[in-house]
Parts: structure tokens; C-alpha cells; sequence
């Protein structure tokens, strides 16, 4: 594993421990989903916008609801929206990480998912946060491995991604849909490592 791919592992795995050291509780009562089957689409698909909502709403992704039975309430739609940015359906497996349950309304939330794909798995982080004027903020880190060059994914699937900057082999590309999300490159002896990074600020709700 060259230089760039391991520091990229390193701070993913770091982010991860350092959240759930945070925690003061086991998962939550409905901890993780049945792992899904492998899907007929493609992990490339996910750089896609998520669909557009049916009439009469959706139903909310179990560990949203999982959340929301633990205490974790201000914040939970917004984590419903990062997981739908990230999952268009709710056939992923996850766990949940929250502070103590007296509290769990008052602090950072984590959740972690797993979804397959016929070219392989995803993993995903998203953490909640309220904040003391009633709003959220929301932060995601995803991660891919594709059996294909970085050149092949930079020119197919991150076609009309722009490039914000370069740091030896890794190249780092805005979303031209949300200036709040990147996404990385790093080659590897036999494909290509993607890990998208975003952040969602979410406004106190109206009343």
C-alpha cells in the first residue's frame, strides 16, 4: 500500500475510534440492519443525486427511528437526509452510537453503514450534532475500493466533478452539485481507493 492510501486509512480509522470513544452507550435498540443481498446497481451510481421524494413522503430509514427511540430526536431528520444522500434506499446495514441515554438529545450521534454493491461494498460514516440555536450539523465520510484506474473513475463516473487540488498521487474533486462535498482518488496497485467527505449545516426548523 503506497504512502497517500495508508494516510487516507489511517485518518478514516482515527475519525472512527475517536467517535466511538465518545460514546457512553452500546448500539441502539435496533442496532443493525439484516446485511442487504448484493444490489443490481453499481457503487459508480451512488455520485448520482438521490431521487426525488414519492407523493405522500417516505418512510423513514430504520435507524433514523432506531435513533429517535434512543433520545436522539432534534437531530435525527437531518441524519436521515445525509443517509439519504448517501443510501437512495434504506437496504443498507448500520450501527448506532449515541451519548448516554438521558441525554442523547444534547450531544453528537454517529451512525455507521455498510451496503453492498455488485462491485463491492461501501462504508459510510455520519455524525449529527445540535446546535444551541436549534440546528444541525451533519458530517459524512464515505469510502469505495474500484478494481479500475482513478483515471477511468476521474473520467467516467466523477466525469463533471472539478478539481480542487492535487497532493502527490491523490487528487481531490468538488461536487458540482453542493460545495460542501469532496471526493479523493488514490490509486493502489490494482484499482483505485475513493473516500467522498462532506458537511451539512441544517437550520433551526421554523416553528
Amino acid at each position: 500500500m503506497n504512502k497517500p492510501v495508508a494516510a487516507l486509512f489511517a485518518a478514516f480509522f482515527i475519525l472512527t475510534v475517536c467517535i466511538a470513544a465518545s460514546a457512553q452507550a452500546p448500539a441502539s435498540k435496533e442496532p443493525v440492519a439484516d446485511k442487504p443481498a448484493a444490489q443490481e446497481s453499481s457503487a459508480k451510481e451512488t455520485d448520482k443525486k438521490p431521487a426525488k421524494k414519492e407523493a405522500g413522503g417516505e418512510r423513514e430509514f430504520k435507524a433514523v427511528r432506531a435513533l429517535k427511540a434512543a433520545g436522539f430526536k432534534k437531530c435525527a431528520e437531518t441524519v436521515g437526509e445525509a443517509l439519504k444522500f448517501l443510501h437512495k434506499k434504506d437496504d443498507f446495514a448500520y450501527i448506532n452510537i449515541w451519548n448516554e441515554k438521558k441525554s442523547a438529545d444534547m450531544h453528537t450521534a454517529s451512525i455507521f453503514t455498510v451496503k453492498t454493491y455488485t462491485d463491492g461494498n461501501s462504508y459510510a460514516s455520519v455524525t449529527a450534532s445540535p446546535r444551541d440555536n436549534g440546528g444541525c450539523d451533519t458530517g459524512f465520510t464515505q469510502v469505495f475500493f474500484f478494481f479500475e484506474a482513478c483515471s477511468t473513475m476521474r473520467d467516467t463516473a466523477f466525469r463533471d466533478w472539478k478539481l480542487a487540488m492535487e497532493y502527490n498521487e491523490v487528487t481531490i474533486y468538488e461536487d458540482p452539485t453542493s460545495k460542501n462535498v469532496v471526493i479523493s482518488l488514490a490509486p493502489t496497485a490494482n484499482g483505485c481507493l475513493v473516500v467522498k467527505n462532506g458537511a451539512f449545516y441544517f437550520p433551526p426548523k421554523s416553528k
